[in-house]
C-alpha cells in the first residue's frame, strides 16, 4: 500500500510541475528533452543485463517518439485546460487497450467493463465541453486521451514481448528516444533559447526527469509486491485524479466547472467499473 500511495504523489507531481512550468514559461520542449535523458540514465542504474537485439528494441524507437509527443501534449493541456481536466483524460485512455485486448487478443470486457468504458467515453465529453473556450482548450484534453491510449496500448504490446528481467532496458530505451525526439523537435522550432531560459529548462528538466522516474519505479514496486496489474492501475488511476483535482484546486485555484464536475464523477464511476471485476475475481 506504501507503493501505491508513493506512485500516486509522483504520478500526480508530473502534472502538477506541468502546470507550475507554465506559470513559470519554462521552455517546455528543452525540459521535457533533459527530463527524458534523466530518466533514461536513471533507468540504465537498473540494468542487469544486456540482451542480443531484438525486435522489440526496434519498436521501443517509435514508442519513445510517442512518450514525447504525449507528454508535450499533457504539458500544454494543463495550462490550457487545467490540471483535473487533463488528468482525466490521459488516466481514462485505458480503455484503449481494453478494446485492442479484445480486437486482437479476443479478451472481451465483462458486462461492468463495458458500463466503465462508456462512462469514460461520457466523461471525455463533460470535461472538454467548455462555452466560451478557446479552440485549443477544447481539443487538448481530446487529444492527450486519444495519444495516451495509443501509448498505453503499444505499452501493452510490449509487456507481452519484452521479458520481465529486461524492462528496465525497455523503458531506457523508450526514454532514450523519447529525449532524442525533444531535441529534434527543440532544434526544429529554431527557438533561440537565452541563458537564463537555458538554466531554468536544465532544472526543470532534471526535476520533472527524477519524478517521472519516481513514478516508473513505485508502480514496479507495488506490482512486484503483491499488487495485480488489473488492480494496481485502476486504482493509481483513482488515486491520481483525485489527487489531482485536489492539487490543482489547492495550488493553483482552479475551480472546476459544472461540466467538469459531472465529468469527473463519470469518470470516477467509470474507472470503479472497470475496476469491480477484479476484485472479485483476484483469488
Amino acid at each position: 500500500m506504501v507503493y501505491l500511495i508513493f506512485s500516486i504523489v509522483f504520478s500526480t507531481s508530473i502534472l502538477l510541475l506541468f502546470k507550475w512550468y507554465g506559470k513559470l514559461k519554462a521552455n517546455i520542449l528543452l525540459a521535457l528533452a533533459v527530463n527524458y535523458f534523466t530518466a533514461a540514465l536513471l533507468s540504465i542504474g537498473f540494468i542487469n543485463e544486456l540482451p542480443l537485439f531484438s525486435f522489440w528494441m526496434g519498436t521501443a524507437a517509435f514508442l519513445g517518439f510517442l512518450f514525447m509527443v504525449v507528454f508535450w501534449l499533457m504539458a500544454y493541456s494543463t495550462q490550457l485546460s487545467g490540471v483535473a481536466v487533463t488528468t482525466l483524460a490521459a488516466k481514462l485512455s485505458m480503455v484503449f487497450p481494453i478494446l485492442m485486448g479484445v480486437a486482437m487478443y479476443k479478451e472481451w470486457p465483462l458486462s461492468a467493463q463495458w458500463i466503465g468504458i462508456a462512462l469514460s467515453f461520457s466523461a471525455i465529453f463533460f470535461t472538454t465541453e467548455r462555452k466560451g473556450a478557446k479552440s485549443k482548450a477544447r481539443w487538448m484534453p481530446l487529444l492527450v486521451f486519444l495519444g495516451a491510449g495509443f501509448t498505453d496500448t503499444l505499452i501493452g504490446f510490449h509487456s507481452r514481448i519484452v521479458p520481465p528481467e529486461h524492462q528496465y532496458l525497455l523503458y531506457a530505451l523508450v526514454f532514450g528516444f523519447a529525449g532524442l525526439t525533444g531535441l529534434f523537435f527543440l532544434f526544429r522550432s529554431k527557438t533561440k533559447i537565452q541563458k537564463p531560459q537555458l538554466k531554468l529548462g536544465i532544472w526543470t528538466g532534471l526535476l520533472l526527469g527524477l519524478v517521472n522516474f519516481g513514478s516508473l519505479f513505485f508502480i514496479f514496486r507495488s506490482i512486484k509486491h503483491g499488487f495485480p496489474q488489473s488492480i494496481f492501475f485502476p486504482s493509481n488511476n483513482i488515486g491520481i485524479i483525485v489527487f489531482a483535482a485536489l492539487g490543482g484546486l489547492v495550488l493553483f485555484k482552479e475551480y472546476p466547472k459544472k461540466s467538469t464536475w459531472i465529468g469527473l464523477g463519470l469518470g470516477l464511476a467509470g474507472l470503479f467499473w472497470l475496476l469491480l471485476p477484479s476484485y472479485f475475481t483476484k483469488n
